[in-house]
């Protein structure tokens, strides 16, 4: 189980704060309802965007046991520390977890 007190990047939108457990595919904490609400609403839109205004990432079955996955829900609008900045999804990436819609 890992805390993450994410900040925002933008004026209107609020922290986060969560536990995320990767290794059970799990997220607990004052935020965490608000994190499933934006995953279901992001299977329903067919995709996680990214930060760059015309790509997305298709969402993984189980995409809060991955680290890449897990890092595009939450790093749209919020900075990320440096470990899951680091597997951000890249527009520029051809592997599975980094594939464009």
């Amino acid at each position: 189980m890992r805390l993450l007190e994410l900040k925002s990047m933008y004026p209107g939108v609020p922290s986060l704060e969560i536990e995320w457990d990767q290794a059970r595919g799990r997220i607990s904490g004052r935020d965490s309802a608000r994190v499933i609400a934006e995953i279901k609403r992001m299977r329903i839109l067919g995709g996680i965007p990214l930060r760059i205004p015309c790509c997305s990432v298709a969402i993984e079955r189980f995409p809060l046991k991955s680290a890449s996955q897990f890092a595009a829900i939450v790093g749209y609008a919020h900075w990320l520390p440096e470990d899951l900045e680091a597997v951000y999804p890249d527009v520029e990436d051809n592997t599975p977890e980094g594939a464009l819609n």
